[in-house]
C-alpha cells in the first residue's frame, strides 16, 4: 500500500476562507481556491486509487457544517459532520476511484442565516494499492491563474505561478513517467489561443495542449508522455496568447515511478519577512499561519520524509533562515539552513519517518532583523521499507540410524 497525502488550502492569498448558511463550496483536491460550481474542482483520476482519511481544519464555527467528498458529480464514502473547532476527520470511510473517475471535494454550511464555517485546510488521501502511481494537480482558483500576453511557469502541486523555468520546476529525485497532461478550466476569458507545455530541464517536453479562445472545462493530452531520469527538473507552462482575459485553472497529470519515493509536494509561501517564524501546510498559496495548530495534517501511514528543497527567487534577508519538516509540533531532520542573500535551489536529503498518528508540515523560521525571502518549497513522501523479517534459528538432532547408538566424544 502506497498512501499519498493531499491537501488544498482554501483561498488564495489568504489563510482561510468562510463558508456562509445555505452555501455549498467545492474544493479541488491539491491546489488552491473553490467554487460555487463543481466542474472546475473535479480531478480527473487515471488509475486506481482508494480515497481515505478526508480532513480539515476548523478555525471558526457557529453552526453544522458537512464536508464530503465526491465522485462524479455524487457523495463519496466519506463525510465529517463539524460542530466545533479543530482538526477533524473521517479515518474509516473510504471512496474507491477507477480511471476517469472525477474527485473533488465539498462543503455545506446548514442553520441560521447568521451561521459560518471558516477552513485552513482540506486533506485527502489517496491510496495506489503499491502501484507507485500518483495524481499532481495545482492550480488558483477564486481569483487567478493564467494570464494573457506573456509566458507563465506553473507550479506543480502548489497553486503559484512564475516569471522564470527555474524557479517553477522541482526536481525529481526518482526515475518515472508522466503522462495525461490536463488542464480543467473554470473561467477563461482570454482572447486568443494559448498553447501549453510541460517542461522538463528549461525547455519544452512532449506534453501539449492547444486551448481556444474563451474555452473552457476539462483539456486532455492523451496521447503523449514525458520520461524524466532523478535529478531532472519538471514543470509547465503557457505561451502567454491572446492580448487580454485570464483562465481559473487546474494542472493535472500522472506520475508513475521507477520506485520509491513518488509523490512530492509542492508549496508557494511567496514573500515573507526577516524575523518572521510561520507554519504551512504540504499544498497551496500562501498558506502561512502564525499558530502550528492550523496547518498539520495527520499521516494516517508509517512514511518516509525527504528530500526537502526550495528554490529562491530572492533573498534580501540579512540573517540566517531555517525552513524544516515539522512532526507533532517538533523539527525533524529535512531541513534547509538559508545563509543571507542566497537564491538558487537548496536541499536536504534527510529522512523522517512518520507514525500514522503524527500531524506534519512545514515551518519557515526566518532570521535577521531586515529584508524578505521569496521562494518555493517542495518534500517528498516515500513508503517506508518493511521491516526485516528475521527467520527463527533451526535446530535439528543429529541423525542416528535405527539400531544404533550416540556416543558424543569431546
Amino acid at each position: 500500500m502506497s498512501l499519498w497525502l493531499i491537501s488544498t488550502t482554501p483561498l488564495n492569498n489568504n489563510n482561510a476562507t468562510t463558508v456562509a448558511q445555505g452555501v455549498t463550496a467545492f474544493f479541488p483536491i491539491g491546489g488552491t481556491g473553490n467554487l460555487s460550481t463543481e466542474a472546475g474542482t473535479q480531478l480527473k483520476m487515471r488509475g486506481t486509487f482508494t480515497g481515505k482519511n478526508l480532513s480539515c481544519y476548523i478555525s471558526a464555527i457557529n453552526g453544522t457544517t458537512t464536508v464530503v467528498d465526491r465522485k462524479n458529480g455524487a457523495n463519496g464514502g466519506m463525510s465529517i459532520s463539524i460542530t466545533t473547532t479543530g482538526l477533524k476527520e473521517d479515518a474509516s470511510g473510504t471512496t474507491a476511484l477507477a480511471s476517469n473517475d472525477l474527485y473533488n471535494i465539498s462543503c455545506a454550511t446548514g442553520g441560521s442565516h447568521t451561521n459560518t464555517t471558516t477552513f485552513s485546510i482540506y486533506a485527502v488521501s489517496l491510496d495506489d494499492g503499491g502501484a507507485n502511481i500518483a495524481m499532481w494537480q495545482s492550480g488558483l482558483l477564486s481569483g487567478g491563474g493564467f494570464y494573457s500576453g506573456g509566458t507563465a511557469w506553473n507550479i506543480w502541486l502548489s497553486a503559484g505561478t512564475g516569471s522564470t523555468s527555474a524557479a517553477c520546476e522541482q526536481k525529481l529525485y526518482v526515475a518515472g513517467t508522466f503522462s495525461f497532461f490536463t488542464i480543467n478550466f473554470n473561467t477563461n476569458t482570454i482572447n486568443g489561443t494559448q498553447t501549453y507545455r510541460t517542461r522538463k530541464n528549461g525547455a519544452n517536453a512532449n506534453g501539449v495542449l492547444s486551448v481556444a479562445a474563451s474555452s473552457t472545462g476539462l483539456k486532455e493530452d492523451t496521447t503523449n508522455s514525458d520520461t524524466v531520469s532523478a535529478n531532472d527538473t519538471f514543470g509547465s507552462n503557457t505561451d502567454g496568447g491572446g492580448s487580454s482575459g485570464s483562465a481559473a485553472i487546474t494542472n493535472q497529470i500522472k506520475w508513475a515511478a521507477t520506485s520509491d519515493p513518488v509523490f512530492q509536494t509542492g508549496n508557494c509561501p511567496g514573500n515573507q519577512g526577516a524575523g518572521q517564524t510561520n507554519y504551512s501546510p504540504f499544498f497551496g498559496y500562501f498558506p502561512l499561519e502564525t499558530t502550528e495548530t492550523a496547518s498539520p495534517m495527520k499521516a494516517r501511514m508509517v512514511q518516509t520524509w525527504k528530500n526537502i528543497q526550495a528554490f529562491f527567487l530572492a533573498n534580501s534577508s540579512n540573517g540566517t533562515s531555517t525552513l524544516d519538516l515539522r512532526a507533532n509540533g517538533a523539527s525533524q531532520a529535512p531541513s534547509l539552513s538559508v545563509l543571507s542573500g542566497v537564491t538558487g535551489r537548496i536541499e536536504n536529503n534527510s529522512t523522517y519517518t512518520s507514525a500514522t498518528t503524527d500531524t506534519m508540515n512545514l515551518r519557515q523560521a526566518l532570521g535577521g532583523s531586515s529584508g524578505s525571502l521569496t521562494y518555493l518549497m517542495a518534500i517528498d513522501q516515500g513508503t517506508a521499507a518493511a521491516p526485516a523479517v528475521v527467520m527463527p534459528e533451526l535446530v535439528t538432532e543429529p541423525y542416528v540410524p535405527r539400531g544404533y547408538t550416540q556416543f558424543w566424544r569431546d
